[in-house]
């Protein structure tokens, strides 16, 4: 797992993304926004992740040093688990 997520309901009719990329995961600001785009480009694309829901992400370390299709696969698991905790 390279993500850690905090879930919510909102009771709003959408769900919101939130992240949080601090700067002890890399000093570079292009690898956190990299993060940043893959996150928001797989909660965007996913139909998993049902309405009113708060989702916050943290990236762990290693998340770092991974190919973009491994977080990819990753954050789809990440997707199912929110969708099943409500």
């Amino acid at each position: 797992m390279y993500f850690k997520a905090c879930v919510k309901e909102s009771g709003l009719d959408y769900s919101r993304l939130g992240l949080a990329v601090s700067k002890n995961i890399s000093k570079l600001a292009v690898v956190r926004n990299s993060l940043k785009r893959h996150v928001r480009e797989s909660f965007r694309c996913t139909k998993q992740v049902s309405i009113s829901l708060d989702i916050i992400v943290l990236p762990k370390h290693k998340s770092v040093k991974v190919e973009s299709e491994e977080l990819r696969q990753d954050l789809n698991l990440l997707w199912k688990r929110c969708q099943n905790l409500q």
